[in-house]
């Protein structure tokens, strides 16, 4: 927010100019993050290959996390018009993980694969997971929209004045 108060040129602008790359950002991120550690912890994670550890935990879970705690915090609103960014988002990620794959990309395993799941040598499987988790963003966006919906509902029978609500 310091960079969009700097960006913007007027004082009393009340949609500072970096404003809508918040708005974006985190329209994406807050139903991706949900996503993610879904995905992750039920269909990616093998103890035997990841053991837990700090790392694993701040890229898996810790991400849900932030993002529930500041789904609370910034009174960010979610509209289903905007259903769509996060969509696209995993449409592009999809795109990546199959341009990687016959790229002949490769882990630090050398593995052909990003993870497991998106191995597209196994297309039936990878097209399987990726229409599943488009799914999912329907479902992480719509926990979404509640937990803003929650927020507001609080927000409104214990701290909203006479003057907030008109």
């Amino acid at each position: 927010m310091l960079l969009a108060s700097y960006v913007s040129t007027k004082a009393g602008d009340r949609c500072l100019k970096m404003y809508p790359v918040y708005w974006l950002t985190n329209t994406i991120a807050t139903p991706i993050a949900f996503l993610i550690t879904a995905l992750f912890w039920c269909a990616v994670y093998e103890p035997e290959l990841f053991p837990i550890d700090v790392n694993l935990y701040f890229v898996h879970a810790n991400n849900s996390l932030v993002m529930l705690i500041d789904s609370f915090m910034v009174s960010h609103p979610f509209k289903w018009a905007h259903l769509i960014y996060p969509i696209l988002f995993g449409g592009i990620y999809a795109t990546f993980t199959v341009v990687y794959y016959f790229a002949g990309g490769k882990t630090a395993k050398g593995e052909p694969y990003i993870y497991k799941v998106l191995d597209w040598s196994k297309p039936s499987t990878a097209s399987f997971i990726t229409i599943g988790a488009f799914g999912l963003v329907l479902v992480t966006y719509a926990l979404s929209y509640l937990l803003c919906k929650t927020r507001t509902k609080i927000h409104n029978k214990y701290c909203a004045t006479q003057e907030d609500m008109e």
